[in-house]
């Protein structure tokens, strides 16, 4: 129950609800498929990595005020200590986030998404983990420690938003600082960097990145996604 109920909030970090889309540089959408590449990353306690990592083909179709995409999955990708093996091939097998429409508008920011995290799917896999956690570890603090791994890698589950402007960054380098009330009344906060590196000529790919600092509680979390997008 326990990791259920941090599943949400931890899930939700990354993916916050984008500001509104402001007008960027001009944007003509590639004429052919495009792979994006999202590799998120999850730093645990122990200096360890959950690493997911998410490719998609996307298909840009003109519409008279912008562009619709549409999103397939390729493959999935997920590492994790060896305490979550059994519950990161549960992860590799999952389908419910297959794909994905997105609509951009003229100067290709993204206005109107169709996805997200299944959170039906979350609580499922908890509970799987749980079961699968109690049968294996009989310690106390080693089933605790196995737990809050467990709920970590439940944060690294589903299509967390895109940033706004990943397809047509509106600035090299942005920060972002969001102040937090949680239900108790303690304070905290989310500061978030998102760097656009210029296209590689060579292989005309693209890197974006985001990186999430969620500080609660005196605790201090760091999570990074980069995005590459390239022919494909």
């Amino acid at each position: 129950a326990g990791v259920v109920a941090l599943a949400p909030v931890l899930a939700a970090t990354p993916g916050l609800a984008a500001p509104a889309p402001m007008q960027g540089p001009a944007f003509a959408a590639p004429a052919q498929s495009q792979v994006l590449t999202r590799v998120l990353r999850r730093a645990l306690h122990d200096g360890k990595e959950i690493v997911a990592t998410r490719r998609y083909r996307l298909a840009f179709e003109p519409l008279d005020d912008g562009y619709r995409v549409v999103a397939t999955l390729i493959d999935i990708q997920v590492e994790a200590p060896p305490q979550l093996n059994a519950l990161a091939e549960i992860e590799r097998r999952r389908s419910d986030d297959a794909g994905f429409e997105l609509r951009l508008d003229q100067a290709g920011q993204i206005v109107e998404r169709h996805a997200g995290p299944n959170t039906g799917t979350r609580a499922r896999l908890a509970a799987t983990g749980e079961t699968l956690i109690a049968a294996a570890v009989t310690a106390n603090p080693e089933r605790q420690k196995a737990i809050s791994l467990l709920s970590q890698m439940l944060a690294t589950m589903g299509t967390t938003a895109l940033p706004v402007d990943v397809f047509n960054p509106l600035a090299p380098r942005r920060n972002e600082h969001r102040a937090l009330t949680l239900p108790d009344g303690s304070q905290g906060a989310i500061d978030i960097e998102l760097v656009a590196e210029a296209p590689d000529r060579s292989t005309r790919s693209r890197l974006y990145s985001r990186t999430v600092v969620t500080t609660l509680g005196g605790t201090r979390k760091v999570s990074r996604e980069d995005y590459t997008l390239a022919p494909g």
